[in-house]
Order: C-alpha cells, then sequence, then structure tokens
C-alpha cells in the first residue's frame, strides 16, 4: 500500500478491505494481520490518507469485535468490572488534556495529530480476550510482531543497499549550484567538499522505528531460550536483520539502547549459569556479523565520526549541532512544565527549536521532545506523567501464572519494555504508532498470562 504505482495501490486497498471482512468474521485472523500491515503506514503522517483510514478501519473493527464478543459471552458487567476503571481514567485525563490544549491556545487538530498514536494502546484489550481463551495462540502475536519487525528492518536494508547509500560523495558547485560528483572525480577538483554520506534516516521514515533495536534484542533472546530450534533460527534471523538495520542508519541511540538490555541479559544469564555459554556464543556471532558488515560496506569511518560527535559534545560545549540541539530541546521543555507542571500544555503543544541543516540555521515549531518524561511533563503534567510510566513500565512488574512460561515470554517483554524505554531517552518514538501497538501487545500478553507481582518482579 506503500507503492505510488495505482494498480498496485488499488490492489493494496483491495487486500485491505478483504482484511477487514475477515477481522469482522474472525477477530484473531484480523488481529495477526495489524502488525505487519503497521509497516505500510507513514510513522507520522501529515494526515490521514487512504493508508491511514484503511489501518484505523482494520484496527476499529478488531478492537469493536472482540469487545462485542466478549458482550455476548460474559456480558457487560464483567467486561467493566475488568477494564472500565483503566478506561475510565484515561478517558478523564483525555478530556482534562483537551481542555487544557485548548485553554492555551493550542488547535484542535494538533491536539488529536497528539493524541491518536497512544490511542492504538487501546488494542491490547482484544488479544488479551482471545489469549486467556486460547492461550496455545500466543506464538502466533509473536510471529505476527516478527514480521512487522522483520518487514521494518528488510524496508531499511533493501533501500539503504539499493540506492548505495553506503558510497561516500563529494559536493561542487557548478554555477553556484551544488552538485554531487563521485570520489573517482573528487580528486579532480581541489575545492570538492566531502567525503559526506546520505543517511538512510532522510529517505526511509522508519528507519528510527523502536521495533529495531527491540528486535535485535528480542530475537536474541528467543534464539537463547527458545527450545524450538525452527523458532530459535527465525528469532536469530530477526536479530541479524534488525541489527544491520540500525547499523545502516547510524544511529547512535538504537544501538546502545539494544546494547544495554543485551549486556543485562548476559548479566542475568551469568548469574543463573543455565543458558550463559549458548547466550555469550550467540552475542558472539551477532557482534561478528556487526562488525563484518561495518567493514563490508566501509562505513566504519561513519560511525566513528558519529561516536567521536558524542564524545567531543561531552567534553567541548557546542562541539556537536545534534546534541546541542536536543539539550535545548531538553530545556524547553522543562521551562514548559514548570509553567503548568499539574496537567501541562496539552497534547500538540508546539515550540520553537533550532537546528543546523543544509542551508544554515533552520528554526522549526515542533509537537514533540526527544525524550519520554520530559515530553509528557511537558504536554501532560505530573498527572499524565505518572499515568504513561505506569502504562509503560507495570507489565516489567508482572509474573506469569504458569512458571513454564517465565523463562521465555517474560524475559521477552520485560528486554522489550527495557529497550523502549532506554531509547525513549533519546529519540520521540513513543509518539509513533508501531511503538504503541507494540506496548498494546505488551499489555496484551501480560494480562493474559500474568499477574501483579506483589514485590519486586520475577528475575528472567
Amino acid at each position: 500500500m506503500m507503492l505510488g504505482h495505482p494498480a498496485l495501490f488499488a490492489f493494496g486497498t483491495f487486500v485491505a478491505l478483504l482484511l477487514a471482512v475477515l477481522a469482522y468474521r474472525s477477530c484473531w485472523l484480523g488481529l495477526l494481520a495489524v502488525f505487519p500491515l503497521a509497516s505500510s503506514i507513514r510513522p507520522a503522517p501529515p494526515g490521514i490518507g487512504a493508508q491511514e483510514a484503511l489501518f484505523a478501519l482494520l484496527v476499529a473493527i478488531v478492537v469493536l469485535k472482540s469487545i462485542a464478543d466478549a458482550v455476548v459471552a460474559t456480558g457487560w458487567r464483567a467486561l467493566l468490572k475488568r477494564y472500565g476503571k483503566a478506561l475510565g481514567l484515561a478517558g478523564s485525563l483525555v478530556i482534562v488534556n483537551l481542555v487544557v490544549a485548548l485553554s492555551h491556545d493550542g488547535s484542535l487538530a494538533d491536539w488529536l495529530r497528539g493524541l491518536i498514536p497512544f490511542l492504538f494502546i487501546g488494542l491490547f484489550i482484544p488479544v488479551a480476550l482471545t489469549i486467556e481463551q486460547h492461550p496455545e495462540r500466543l506464538h502466533w502475536l509473536g510471529a505476527s510482531i516478527g514480521a512487522l519487525i522483520a518487514l521494518l528492518a528488510g524496508h531499511v536494508v533493501v533501500y539503504y543497499l539499493a540506492n548505495g547509500l553506503h558510497h561516500p560523495y563529494w559536493v561542487i558547485a557548478v554555477d553556484e549550484i551544488p552538485q554531487r560528483i563521485p570520489e573517482a572525480l573528487a580528486s579532480l577538483h581541489v575545492d570538492a567538499k566531502g567525503p559526506a554520506l546520505d543517511r538512510v534516516t532522510v529517505f526511509v521514515q522508519s528507519a528510527t522505528d523502536a521495533l529495531l533495536p527491540v528486535g535485535i534484542v528480542a530475537g536474541l533472546i528467543v534464539a537463547v531460550l527458545a527450545s524450538n530450534r525452527r523458532v530459535a533460527s527465525l528469532g536469530y534471523a530477526v536479530s541479524v536483520l534488525s541489527l544491520a538495520a540500525v547499523l545502516m542508519t547510524y544511529t547512535r541511540s538504537m544501538l546502545l539502547s539494544a546494547i544495554i538490555v543485551l549486556a543485562i541479559f548476559m548479566a542475568q544469564a551469568a548469574l543463573s549459569r543455565r543458558y550463559f555459554l549458548k547466550a555469550a556464543g550467540l552475542v558472539l556471532g551477532l557482534t561478528l556479523v556487526g562488525g563484518g558488515g561495518i567493514a563490508a560496506l566501509e562505513i566504519e569511518t561513519m560511525w566513528g565520526y558519529r561516536i567521536g560527535q558524542l564524545a567531543e559534545a561531552v567534553m567541548v560545549d557546542g562541539a556537536s549541532s545534534s546534541v546541542t540541539t536536543r539539550l535545548e530541546e531538553y530545556r524547553i521543555a522543562w521551562n514548559r512544565f514548570i509553567e503548568h507542571p499539574l496537567f501541562g500544555n496539552g497534547l500538540g503543544a508546539k515550540h520553537a527549536i533550532k537546528f543546523k541543516g543544509p542551508e544554515g540555521l533552520v528554526e522549526q515549531h515542533v509537537a514533540y521532545i526527544h525524550n519520554w518524561p520530559l515530553y509528557f511533563l511537558m504536554a501532560t503534567g505530573i498527572a499524565g506523567f505518572l499515568a504513561y510510566t505506569w502504562v509503560l513500565l507495570t507489565p516489567a512488574f508482572m509474573r506469569p501464572q504458569a512458571a513454564s512460561r517465565e523463562n521465555l515470554t517474560f524475559t521477552v517483554l520485560r528486554a522489550a519494555i527495557l529497550t523502549m524505554a532506554i531509547y525513549g531517552l533519546f529519540f520521540a518514538v513513543f509518539r509513533l504508532i508501531t511503538f504503541n501497538l507494540l506496548l498494546a501487545a505488551i499489555w496484551e500478553v501480560a494480562l493474559a498470562v500474568g499477574r501483579p507481582a506483589r514485590i519486586a518482579p520475577v528475575s528472567a
């Protein structure tokens, strides 16, 4: 559905409508289709196009059909007893935030644009209801999410290689118009500026998706803990593909979040001694594949430059424009939170930020902050921040009803949550639909097979 050819777009529309019909007949089939289809929508669309409308239709059918089936089976009272308080509190916070946003001269369109991605967290209800009745379907949900990760990572890898983004270029001025030239011609122009590399994140919006570092971590954990060899092999393949995509983006925070969580997992493996050797071998293999890929693509200079930028920013004030821009964002968010600490400024509240672009200093008015705690403090105040923190982190403090499910399912859930939380400290991925779909899936599984821990979470 992302392809521009009319025939392909028509075919994609037909498939989406067919899936909507199937979702009405079988909520479970529609639910499994939701995650892979999420790769076809734009991460941050400026408006609602055909792709977004069809995807929203499918999600709406899945949610409403699952609720209707549950009402027929158990009645309204049982459903409201389980979800009523949480949905009522969430609805109250949304209404308060709307009033706050409008009272601060925010536009309804901007507020809706800020709210819509978080509505997809409500998808947790259908799967929780389904998996409770059919726990054997849990692995199919994992396969559906794995397919989404593979599609996102594969798109990045294919685009990067097909367009030769690993090849450096130089820039010369021809009649005062910048022109790109390859390395072979650069030696003929003493005034050529370079080398430079294009970033795939400029062309593929989903290249910064949180599911990529989650894919590295979750795929490796599945490879280590899964008893089925085929499942373990598929998990490792997803991990390798996700790592390749992350390395091609040159995004430090994505790689860092995956490394931190894998280090924690390895520490737990060393303490348990049950699967340490297997985990160490697979991590070593992942490291060799990553290092070999960097060497083969000859992008070690770019990664060295990106890491060097970060080191310079720490030691020299203003050395890295990207880092200093983020720090300026954080300062703005904190100041706006101080102005309205209880309920914030409202979702969609915009602020001016300056950054260095190709044509010099650029100023834009944006409605995001590259840090989830500061974003929610600014947009929703203490009330919204506490609510979202509870939503994001609570599944990590749940444990399974059956001890046999602990090793794999909840280890993957906790690792995914931790990866998302760390990566969200540096990137505004928490405002993307895929991020909230994954968070919904985590809640679905946690509610279906787990219960709140009375004390600390059980170690993996």
